[in-house]
């Protein structure tokens, strides 16, 4: 394999990087007891149904974090004003 890489010979390289490290492995996989593609598929679609919020929808939700997020533009707009004071002062 080294000398495949010295002398740049770059396909020769991956078939023999591949031949000694490339491990052709299937594993069986088991799901909460499901074990075929289909039923996989279905139960991460029911674990993920359960725990998703759509926060979206929530308008309660949504007009405290829109208030929240103004207090917060507007302190960082008083704290921008407050340095211009300061540095029209300094340049006075």
């Amino acid at each position: 394999m080294y000398d495949h890489f010295v002398h740049k010979n770059i396909p020769e390289f991956w078939k023999c990087w591949n031949a000694k490290f490339r491990k052709n492995v299937t594993k069986h996989v088991n799901i909460n007891g499901c074990t075929s593609d289909g039923d996989i598929a279905n139960e991460f679609a029911e674990h993920f149904a359960k725990v998703y919020y759509n926060s979206h929808e929530d308008c309660t939700v949504k007009d405290s974090y829109q208030c929240e997020r103004d207090k917060c533009q507007q302190g960082a707009l008083k704290m921008t004003d407050m340095k211009m004071q300061d540095m029209f002062q300094v340049s006075e």
